[in-house]
Parts: structure tokens; sequence; C-alpha cells
């Protein structure tokens, strides 16, 4: 985990735009380690470690988690043929361990939308 003060020294570094290139960018370099058996493992691991140490955000998650369903779609649909790296790209987005982890973001985002609700409701 990181210090407080490496949290300081590195947050001014990643600006909101770049967050989901953050998550892209390991993605890659999972895909890029041959390791196939490790693939959602660490891709799990990685994405969580960042997200715990706020260096992506619950929005850039989410974001990525779209945009890979959006992937699966079209090639359920026919409408894109999978490259392999598009096929193993899925098996780590369906790796148990990155599906129980996007579900505890999904969840904690719907929590914060109740709360954003009710405190509208208050005012």
């Amino acid at each position: 985990m990181l210090e407080e003060s490496s949290k300081t020294e590195i947050e001014p570094l990643v600006c909101h735009a770049h967050r989901l290139e953050m998550i892209t960018a390991v993605e890659d370099f999972v895909l890029q380690s041959n390791n196939y058996s490790l693939f959602g493992t660490s891709l799990a691991f990685f994405i969580r470690s960042l997200y715990d140490e706020d260096l992506v955000s619950e929005d850039a998650v989410l974001l990525w988690s779209s945009n890979v369903q959006k992937l699966a779609a079209a090639i359920e649909n026919g409408s894109l043929v999978p490259s392999e790296v598009d096929k193993q790209r899925l098996v780590m987005f369906e790796h148990p361990l990155m599906k129980q982890f996007l579900e505890s973001v999904e969840e904690d985002s719907e929590e914060e939308d109740e709360e954003d609700d009710e405190d509208e409701e208050d005012d």
C-alpha cells in the first residue's frame, strides 16, 4: 500500500482523463505476458490495486467494463470477428476474481447513487 506522501506525489500525474488509459495499459501489459493461465488473476489484481490506491476511479473501471461488454456483444452478434487478443481480453474479463471485483465496484456505485438521491431529497 502506498504511503500518503507517495499518493500526493503520484496524484497530480494521474488526471481523470488518463485513468481509463491506465487500465487499458495494464490490460495490454498482461496480454503481452504470454502466460495465459495468469491473465485474469493478474489483471484483476492490478486493476484492484490501482482502484484501492485511488489511482483509477470508479467511473474509469465501470467505463472499461462497459467497453469490454460492448466488445463481447459485437462478437456475439457477429458484427466483429474477434482477434486472438480480443478472445484473451474476454477470458480475463470473465475470470471469477475480475467478476467479483467488478460486482463490488458496481455495488459501491449504486450505494453512492442512492446516497446522492437521498441528499437531493433532503435539500
